[in-house]
């Protein structure tokens, strides 16, 4: 079952992340990041100490 489909079929095979990236928006993907950026700093600084 296909829930969503884009329109280019390069843009298929990018992986679930990728896609998402691609569905949120520039801005939104910024922010993202940004917050994943400070959970890897967070899960990093967590494990090594």
């Amino acid at each position: 079952m296909v829930l969503y489909e884009f329109a280019d079929p390069k843009l298929e095979p990018r992986s679930v992340g990728q896609k998402i990236m691609i569905r949120i928006g520039r801005e939104h993907a910024v922010t993202v990041k940004s917050k994943l950026r400070e959970v890897r700093r967070l899960v990093a600084s967590d494990a090594a100490g």
